[in-house]
């Protein structure tokens, strides 16, 4: 896997020389998270897909999670379902957007694959992890993504022929 220092430097938790009340307790349930073998594996499994995807010449894109983030961000505020024939432009949007920043044509496997990359990040964990990575650094917290993500797999897989056999 490719280094993305920038990523790793970012993704990866310290605990400041003079931690504030709130930073020790968001150290101490990030260590906690940690323990837990599936999250470890499924955060390992997000980055190396994370790579795989930007292991392409040119300049840096969004990964699958924040293009479906930043698509679906209105259909959720709005209510849509993500099964009813008004969420096919979203997931259209998402589609060629992603097919556009990653060179897939074949639109069946370009699902097969953002599927595979949305599963292991439809996490409440990585949310959580985030908000606490960003509690340590000082930065602001809130921007859930497993809402839009979970949105987004449910649309996907309505739209999805059933396999035969």
């Amino acid at each position: 896997m490719p280094a993305y220092p920038g990523v790793i430097v970012s993704m990866t938790p310290e605990l400041p020389d003079e931690p504030t009340i709130e930073q020790v307790e968001a150290w101490l349930e990030l260590a906690e998270l940690c323990q837990d073998d599936t999250f470890r594996a499924s955060m390992r499994r997000t980055a190396q897909q994370y790579a795989a995807d930007h292991d392409v010449p040119g300049l840096p894109r969004p990964d699958a999670v924040a293009v479906v983030r930043d698509a679906v961000a209105p259909a959720l505020a709005a209510g849509l379902d993500p099964t009813s024939p008004d969420a096919d432009p979203v997931v259209a949007a998402v589609s060629n957007r992603y097919m556009s920043l990653h060179g897939h044509c074949d639109e069946a496997d370009l699902r097969r694959r953002l599927l595979d990359r949305l599963i292991p990040a439809n996490d409440p964990r990585r949310d959580r992890y985030l908000d606490l990575l960003a509690v340590l650094n000082g930065w602001s917290t809130g921007d859930a993504t497993a809402p839009a993500v979970d949105w987004f797999i449910r649309a996907l897989r309505h739209r999805m022929p059933e396999p035969v056999g």
